[in-house]
C-alpha cells in the first residue's frame, strides 16, 4: 500500500492528526497531502502548539460520491486498474490518465 494511501486510511476516521502521526507514515507527508487535494480531498490543517500541524479529512472528492453524474472513459493499464481496485490506491499514471480524458471530455460537453 502506497504512502499516500495509508495516509488516506489514517484521515477517513474524520479526526484531527498530528503532523507527528503522518510523520510515522512517511517523512513528505505534505506531498502525499497535496496530491490527495489534486484529486479532491478537502483536507483541513490547523496549528498545534508553537510547532507542527493537524491535520483532518473534511470531505471526499464529488466524484466518489455523486450518484448521478456525467460518464468519462479512462484507459488505463491493467495493474494500475488491479491496484485502484484492491487497495484503493491512487497511482500518479491513473490521476494523469484521468486529466487526459476529462479535459476531451470537456472539450466534447463543453
Amino acid at each position: 500500500m502506497s504512502a499516500r494511501t495509508r495516509i488516506l486510511h489514517l484521515l477517513l476516521d474524520l479526526s484531527w492528526h498530528s503532523y507527528k502521526e503522518l510523520g510515522q507514515i512517511c517523512n513528505r507527508y505534505g506531498a502525499r497531502l497535496h496530491e490527495l487535494r489534486q484529486v479532491g480531498y478537502t483536507i483541513l490543517r490547523r496549528p498545534a502548539g508553537a510547532v507542527g500541524s493537524e491535520y483532518r479529512l473534511m470531505s471526499t472528492p464529488q466524484w466518489l460520491t455523486s450518484p448521478r453524474r456525467p460518464m468519462v472513459r479512462v484507459y488505463l493499464p491493467a495493474t494500475d486498474v488491479e491496484r485502484l481496485v484492491r487497495n484503493r490506491e491512487l497511482t500518479l499514471r491513473t490521476v494523469s490518465s484521468c486529466r487526459r480524458a476529462l479535459r476531451k471530455w470537456k472539450k466534447k460537453h463543453g
